[in-house]
């Protein structure tokens, strides 16, 4: 958790003791003076408006409260009834070092408590091009990505009922953009007539299907064709109908609406099962960052990549100068590389509300944000020697797992 949202938890949960209907949203400001790092709080003037208990006493009871957590060197309450929380410099250190140990893991959480995700795209009934599909997968792989680091087993897979597209031909598409695919299934899986039959006598009995110039249907779709055959839809709700008590969340790409209407039909929670669309643009290009970095911002400004990947190679080049020894730097300015710290420590946030919110765009905006805190001190050489490498290798660390996160190629293969 950030110190932000730390200290916020720490403040609400205090202001919830003094005042028990206590709702507000609280504010906090950071700053960053003369090697000082704090922030600033107006908790006092909310608490006033809703307990009859003088600002003095409120701060006591908020002071006493907090003032022992390892993050919180002092705390003030100034003219203004503002209060003044200030951090140890230490614990700043200690979150670079944890950082460092946790490497790869920094971010994750454990969120979806290991549930098991199935997200699918289905190609069904239709002669599609898969470039144009490219997006839809790129979606896919990047929404995986985010839900695997909040710590959900994810199952990604391709339902192909299309003997015109070459499983093989797919895979090398998608491994040329860092996409790998788990499953690959098709209709062929599901030739067990007592499989479809099950199904079959389901829906029978639930009176939703009808005969039609010897055809069963559902929802206007054969079931059943005239000559007795299973069709291709009966054995695709089959398949999805196996797996449906497999998975706490089935997440399928499917342009048919008519499987929509025939899962409500048959009853299936739709919280479970959620049908989007395949957005078929054809997005090639010969950039694969570009390709996929435009899948998630969704527009065609290339200035904020070109940004990222200029700026990670300024860094790239700086950590190498450091560890070589070539260039050594004396002027320290720790408020930058604090203002830096304090960035890093707000990656595990991120990720959640980025989760939360199921837009990768949150991870690219702080990207951007840590790389142009990163490129001041390399562009003012503002090196402090004793943290410098420490908040190198720590940022580099961070901006990898958003790299990873989003697709892009990491720092040390650009």
């Amino acid at each position: 958790m950030s110190i932000n949202n730390t200290l916020k938890e720490l403040l609400k949960e205090t202001s919830e003791e003094i005042a028990t209907k206590f709702n507000k949203e609280i504010e906090l400001k950071y700053y960053n003076d003369n090697n000082e790092i704090y922030y600033l709080t107006n908790i006092i003037k909310e608490l006033n408006k809703m307990v009859y208990i003088n600002s003095k006493e409120l701060f006591n009871r908020i002071k006493e409260k907090i003032v022992r957590n390892n993050i919180i060197k002092n705390i003030d309450l100034l003219e203004d009834n503002t209060i003044k929380i200030t951090i140890k410099e230490e614990y700043l250190i200690e979150r670079l070092k944890r950082i460092l140990k946790e490497d790869k893991d920094y971010g994750k959480n454990n969120i979806g408590n290991n549930k098991k995700i199935n997200i699918e795209l289905s190609i069904i009934d239709e002669v599609i091009d898969i470039n144009k599909s490219l997006n839809t997968i790129i979606t896919i792989d990047n929404y995986s990505r985010i839900l695997s680091y909040c710590g959900y087993d994810i199952e990604k897979e391709i339902y192909i009922n299309n003997n015109n597209i070459d499983k093989e031909e797919i895979k090398i598409l998608l491994d040329k953009y860092r996409i790998y695919i788990d499953r690959y299934s098709d209709n062929k899986e599901i030739e067990d007539s007592y499989q479809i039959e099950d199904l079959l006598n389901k829906i029978r009995y639930q009176n939703i299907c009808y005969i039609d110039n010897n055809s069963l249907l559902l929802c206007n779709k054969e079931l059943i064709d005239n000559m007795g055959n299973y069709t291709d839809f009966a054995k695709y709700l089959t398949h999805i109908y196996e797996k449906y008590n497999n998975y706490e969340k089935i997440v399928i790409y499917n342009n048919d609406r008519s499987i929509e209407e025939a899962l409500k039909l048959l009853n299936l929670d739709l919280e479970k099962i959620k049908i989007n669309n395949i957005e078929g643009k054809n997005i090639i290009q010969e950039n694969i960052n570009y390709t996929r970095y435009k899948c998630i911002i969704n527009e065609e400004s290339e200035k904020n990549l070109i940004k990222i990947t200029t700026y990670i190679n300024k860094i790239n080049k700086c950590m190498k100068s450091i560890e070589n020894n070539k260039e050594v730097y004396n002027n320290a300015n720790n408020n930058i590389i604090y203002n830096i710290i304090n960035k890093l420590t707000d990656f595990e946030d991120i990720i959640i509300k980025s989760y939360q919110k199921e837009d990768l765009k949150i991870i690219i905006d702080y990207l951007l944000e840590l790389i142009s805190l990163i490129n001041i001190i390399i562009e003012r050489k503002s090196f402090n020697n004793i943290n410098i490498l420490n908040m190198f290798n720590a940022s580099k660390i961070v901006i990898n797992n958003s790299l990873n996160i989003i697709g892009l190629i990491p720092i040390d293969e650009i």
